[in-house]
């Protein structure tokens, strides 16, 4: 019987997937910030940390319908944190994830609509820090997200089209696991978000928007 049962919810995805239209594409982001402190009335200020990061989001799925998509999506980042201290200290994190998504059509036009993306994912990372010569391990970071994100397209051609993924709009669910370092006496902290602009990177990586193209084969 359960042969049966698996043989069955096989065909029927076959079936879906050769009448589906096959998509990739991807997306990227950008992200600066930089502050400087002034005291009072004193003429010079003090450079608080200052963060870089480049986010990379390929992705390939199935257009099942005109309405509905579904697909797969992966997270590539890095980020560069620059504490201006003397020493020179940095911190660099490198991300990585991977999220199953489906995509619903709310509206659209002849070249303009926009999805509301579902999606489920994981994504870890690890940060090395760098102080003059010496270079450490940093704490290491795994999350579970839940998040619904818009995602608005124009369409060039049939087959090409540029889509905008406004992060900052983004509602959704995380659960961040992070853990100092591999040794027993590590100190593990526990961090749960929702609300807007929640994403699938940790807060100190994320972009509020992201760029893209999407091919249909």
């Amino acid at each position: 019987m359960k042969r049966v049962s698996l043989f069955v919810i096989f065909a029927v995805v076959t079936a879906v997937c050769a009448q589906a239209q096959i998509f990739v594409g991807g997306s990227m982001g950008l992200g600066f910030e930089s502050i400087s402190r002034t005291v009072g009335s004193s003429a010079s200020s003090t450079k608080q940390p200052s963060t870089f990061v480049v986010m990379l989001n390929p992705m390939a799925g199935f257009e099942l319908s005109e309405t509905m998509a579904i697909g797969l999506s992966a997270t590539f980042g890095i980020g560069v944190v620059n504490h201006h201290h003397d020493p020179e200290t940095k911190d660099y994190s490198y991300l990585w994830g991977a999220a199953p998504f489906m995509r619903n059509n709310l509206a659209s036009t002849e070249k303009l609509s926009l999805k509301l993306q579902s999606a489920v994912g994981v994504t870890g990372s690890s940060i090395i820090r760098s102080q003059g010569r010496n270079v450490t391990d940093g704490p290491r970071e795994f999350q579970f997200s839940i998040i619904l994100t818009p995602v608005l397209s124009y369409n060039f051609t049939d087959r090409l089209g540029l889509e905008a993924v406004p992060n900052i709009l983004s509602l959704g669910f995380t659960a961040l696991t992070e853990k100092t370092d591999s040794t027993p006496d590590a100190t593990v902290t526990n961090t749960n978000r929702f609300g807007m602009g929640v994403n699938m990177a940790p807060m100190r990586m994320g972009t509020a928007l992201q760029i893209g193209l999407i091919y249909k084969l």
